[in-house]
């Protein structure tokens, strides 16, 4: 990690130059840690690119994905991320000419917007002698905080919180059978290997008995996923109101810990990191048993962590890198799910009430 500030600098410049070529891009907006001037060595390279042309993204994302497979090559692999927040020329100039309140609104129906300006909130565009570039990115960080920007941000926070919370509470199966009665087995265990005693009446019965039992693990994944996804927006809704971003991905719960510490509100913040799966405690056992790369990766952060002197804990690092990974895993690739997730929640049935209670304290309740 000796030249980690030197290698990500020469690799912005070849990303810029490079994807600068193409034909209809205008430029980018250098954004996340490493346009604000603030990386660590795990940070990603991310551009949101302007366009004269939009027919010049699909040759801009061929460009990326064929960087990624040379840098992976070379020796030492680097995330870039153009995702999906990518803007013309023309819709610049539109909303720096209708201002915050007209910002306030698009972001409420389009996501690009939405994610894109926090982002690039403090960033610094690919070319400091483009005065739209330059213009765009001092305006995105002057109004990313305007009230009336703030005020769309929370509410539509809100709305996925309760959303979720709501889809969840669907999902999740009653806990009790609707008899309310459960007979318990008794007697010796039948021999498996004779079938001649079996009653088709009851091997149907059994039969729709392990169905039933499927469907409610099922519900009981899904209804925990959507849980989650509730109390990270939860967790939004907070860090909003108190004027504040969270950033990084794979350091995101220590920080928001921090800034719950410095608001005065850890002990609603602790509730939330439980309720999503991010608690210190309900990971340290996890992270011991995910597979082998999120191990790595575990390590990496720490040390990465520790080379710029951030204040964190290893059991607070490894409870970052479960946490996020569980997001990706579940949204993206859940062959890769395992007992590291904790899917479902065994905690299931209380933790949903207790995020009922919390949607009533921060989001005006279900």
């Amino acid at each position: 990690m000796k030249h980690w500030r030197e290698l990500k600098e020469d690799r912005l410049r070849e990303a810029i130059t490079v994807l600068g070529r193409v034909p209809g891009v205008r430029g980018f907006l250098i954004g996340g840690s490493l346009g604000r001037g603030d990386p660590w060595p795990m940070s990603d390279i991310d551009l949101l690119p302007v366009y004269d042309d939009p027919a010049a993204d699909d040759p801009v994302r061929r460009g990326q994905l064929e960087m990624v497979d040379w840098w992976a090559g070379s020796g030492l692999a680097q995330s870039l991320d153009l995702s999906w927040l990518s803007f013309t020329t023309a819709e610049v100039r539109a909303a720096m000419a209708a201002g915050p309140e007209a910002l306030a609104a698009t972001i409420t129906g389009d996501r690009r917007w939405f994610h894109g300006i926090d982002k690039a909130y403090g960033g610094r565009p690919s070319d400091p002698a483009d005065d739209l570039l330059s213009g765009f990115a001092a305006w995105i960080t002057s109004n990313r905080f305007h009230p009336a920007v703030v005020a769309a941000r929370i509410a539509e926070w809100r709305r996925q919180a309760v959303a979720a919370a709501e889809a969840a509470f669907a999902a999740a199966p009653p806990v009790i059978a609707p008899d309310g009665v459960a007979a318990p087995f008794s007697g010796p265990l039948p021999d498996a290997t004779d079938t001649s005693r079996i009653n088709p009446d009851l091997q149907a019965d059994a039969e729709s008995g392990v169905a039933a039992a499927a469907e409610g693990a099922r519900r009981r994944r899904e209804a925990t996923f959507l849980m989650r996804e509730s109390a990270r927006a939860l967790r939004m809704v907070m860090v909003e109101s108190w004027g504040e971003r969270l950033g990084s991905m794979g350091r995101e719960w220590t920080r928001f810990e921090r800034m719950a510490d410095q608001h005065g509100h850890r002990a609603t913040a602790d509730r939330i990191a439980v309720l999503a799966g991010a608690d210190v405690p309900g990971t340290a056992g996890r992270a011991e048993v995910a597979p082998l790369w999120l191990r790595e990766r575990v390590t990496l952060c720490w040390q990465a962590r520790q080379a710029v002197g951030e204040p964190v804990t290893e059991a607070q690092n490894a409870r970052d890198q479960v946490a996020a990974y569980v997001v990706h895993v579940t949204r993206h690739r859940p062959d890769l799910d395992g007992p590291w997730t904790a899917t479902p929640d065994p905690d299931l049935d209380a933790h949903l009430l207790d995020l009922r209670r919390v949607i009533e304290e921060l989001a005006g309740g279900v």
